[in-house]
């Protein structure tokens, strides 16, 4: 993706800049002829991974209670609308993952769908996640051909150079703001290295430094970042109580001119002052968003001050332009979502319990350790990352699982491999999973982890402790193949997709989730 950069005098001085994944929206609201004296009142609605969830989550008699609301972009589309006609200058902007791991509507459409959605929210400018990269940059290019916002990647460059550009600026009222949009330098990592061949993503606080740097001599004082990553707390929805990861060190290196932190990443919700700068973060899949006020002093362009506070987005009435945009898909998709693939006898959570162990964790594995049997695994292990959404048990279906809820709840599609590794491997792998903050490896039903304080404690499979010295025959997804010890494991088979796997387990009958008095993952 060669990046075309357009440069455009917008303020005596100032430059923006376009590229060829997403043009830049126009400068919104500028008054050249503003006297230089008072102040301007600036409105930023912020959210962060979203994840192509379009849809609120099932609601209704028999589905799992929610404790912030049930999300989607239809809900959250009609909040952002009610705090924009509220300030005459507001902005919409978020930290990246719009989507990726997505539910089927907007997945199967190549996500062109949750583009759709954003640019009939009014989004403005977005830094750009490491799940935008999922499908590879040709992909990613198609998806935003459409965008009426701005796609930034300040710390993303490829083959040719720059794939985005790494700021924008908008001017408020005479008041230039800079945007700087950037992700994680873990994405290398984090999406399958050939979807991302030749593709790097630098350190974020040097990108944003020396972006900094350059503008302010240009007379940009006031500097929002949107970053796609994060940390955890461990308190309310505007609380910042000891706040873990890796956002906190990343802002104290920060330059002193940067006002505002948005960030995203861990679908974590805080509101946090770090190093003097509001920091924030609003869950994910739509669920929260954040309101921030500002005050930018037009003589100095600086920001003087900064309340930020963060909100659930409550059901209710879809928006009705977002609600127009997807209309077309949803028809399109209908068949194939609304597809009854099993059934359950109650929701199965993909969330961990208090010892590590998610339901559908357990299920996903089991599912895959039986649909790759040919290739002669002895067990099955599951990224806890991969794993996204309940199978909920909706009664007034009978407990009906259709093949829109297993997307949803497992979304990559990647392919199965079976390979032989080592025990030495395969305990190096369980044991560094216990505190990476993507979750505990989760395992088929003929496996045991025990551990403690942070540390693995025993890993058995059929019964028999882990030997170190002795190879295994292990199932994992395509995700976890390329990662070692995987990917120097010997006689790799390929199989079928995650999704296709469960699909099958569930055709076989009911499934329960796994009773809690017969744990596979114990804390002890």
């Amino acid at each position: 993706m060669k990046c075309i950069w357009m440069a455009a005098l917008i303020l005596a001085g100032v430059l923006s800049c376009s590229h060829d994944l997403a043009p830049v929206a126009p400068v919104a609201r500028v008054s050249p002829s503003a006297p230089a004296t008072g102040s301007v009142s600036l409105r930023l609605v912020a959210f962060n991974d979203v994840h192509g969830h379009l849809e609120p989550e099932p609601s209704g008699p028999g589905t799992p209670r929610v404790q912030y609301g049930h999300g989607g972009v239809t809900n959250l589309a009609r909040e952002v609308r009610t705090l924009r006609a509220q300030v005459q200058n507001t902005l919409v902007v978020s930290a990246g993952d719009l989507f990726g791991a997505s539910p089927l509507l907007s997945s199967m459409f190549d996500h062109v769908p949750t583009v759709a959605a954003m640019n009939a929210l009014g989004l403005d400018v977005a830094g750009v996640g490491n799940h935008e990269f999922d499908r590879g940059p040709d992909a990613l290019k198609a998806a935003l051909a459409g965008a009426k916002f701005d796609v930034l990647g300040a710390n993303v460059t490829g083959p040719s150079g720059a794939v985005f550009p790494g700021y924008s600026i908008k001017v408020v009222d005479g008041v230039p703001v800079a945007f700087v949009g950037l992700t994680t330098k873990d994405t290398r990592t984090l999406v399958l290295g050939e979807r991302i061949a030749g593709m790097s993503f630098g350190d974020e606080v040097t990108a944003v430094n020396d972006i900094v740097a350059a503008l302010r001599p240009k007379g940009i004082e006031a500097f929002v970042v949107l970053i796609h990553e994060g940390g955890t707390q461990h308190g309310g929805l505007n609380d910042c109580h000891d706040l873990k990861g890796r956002i906190g060190g990343i802002v104290a290196q920060l330059s002193p001119a940067v006002d505002v932190v948005v960030s995203g990443h861990t679908h974590a919700a805080y509101n946090c002052v770090l190093s003097g700068k509001p920091v924030t973060s609003a869950l994910s899949f739509a669920r929260m968003l954040t309101r921030i006020d500002l005050t930018l002093d037009r003589a100095t362009h600086d920001v003087t001050h900064v309340v930020a506070e963060n909100r659930v987005v409550p059901d209710g009435p879809a928006d009705t332009a977002v609600a127009a945009s997807m209309a077309p898909f949803q028809l399109k998709a209908a068949p194939v979502l609304n597809r009854v693939v099993g059934h359950v006898t109650a929701t199965v959570h993909e969330h961990e319990n208090s010892d590590g162990e998610s339901q559908l964790g357990s299920l996903v594995a089991d599912a895959q350790w039986d649909a790759t049997r040919a290739a002669g695994p002895e067990f099955a292990l599951v990224n806890a990352g991969g794993l996204r959404n309940d199978l909920p048990f909706v009664a007034e279906r009978g407990g009906a699982v259709s093949y829109g809820d297993v997307y949803a709840a497992q979304p990559f599609g990647n392919a199965l491999v079976t390979v032989t590794v080592s025990g030495k491997g395969l305990m190096r792998v369980v044991a560094g999973a216990l505190f990476d903050g993507q979750g505990l490896v989760q395992v088929s039903r003929n496996v045991t982890v025990s551990w403690s304080a942070g540390k693995l404690v025993a890993m058995t499979v059929d019964g028999q402790a882990v030997a170190e010295d002795r190879d295994y025959r292990v199932t994992v997804n395509e995700y976890m193949a390329g990662m070692a010890p995987w990917k120097s494991g010997k006689n790799r088979v390929l199989g079928i997709t995650d999704t296709e796997a469960l699909v099958r387990y569930l055709a076989r009958g009911p499934v329960s989730p796994t009773p809690a008095n017969a744990p596979r993952i114990k804390k002890m």
